[in-house]
């Protein structure tokens, strides 16, 4: 039995473009090789050159939902909470730092935008990495 198979570009982020390049009919085992030895010796060079990704038509084109992008998300309620009138007025980020500024310590702390100069303690300081990291664990956990 045929299917068709849409062929999407892979960008060098790793994340696949939105909207297939084309669409092609083949059976449903080896649409991979087909394409590369069939379907792509027939692009331009550039073309030839891209990474692609082939999925079957008649099944969802979802992508995956990347779960560091809920962990960010969750982590910037957080981070939110702890932002104060006065740090509100100034360009910053926020990150997990092991610098001089926290003592040579693990800490979640506001940073200048631009130039990541320690500006304000988000969280008490941890001598390792992974208790600052469940730390923020925690304080996610008592949000919901």
């Amino acid at each position: 039995m045929n299917y068709n198979w849409n062929v999407y570009k892979v960008f060098k982020s790793g994340k696949r473009a939105k909207a297939p390049l084309m669409t092609f009919e083949h059976c449903e085992s080896g649409a991979m090789v087909h394409f590369e030895e069939e379907i792509k010796k027939n692009f331009n060079e550039r073309l030839r050159e891209m990474q692609f990704t082939v999925l079957r038509a008649d099944i969802s084109q979802e992508m995956a939902e990347d779960p560091r992008k809920k962990i960010l998300l969750d982590q910037k309620q957080v981070i939110q909470r702890y932002l104060t009138a006065d740090l509100k007025k100034l360009n910053l980020s926020w990150g997990l730092i092991y610098a001089k500024a926290s003592e040579w310590q693990w800490q979640w702390a506001f940073l200048e935008s631009g130039t990541s100069r320690y500006m304000s303690p988000i969280s008490p300081k941890f001598k390792i990495q992974k208790e600052a990291h469940e730390w923020m664990n925690q304080q996610i956990t008592a949000l919901e």
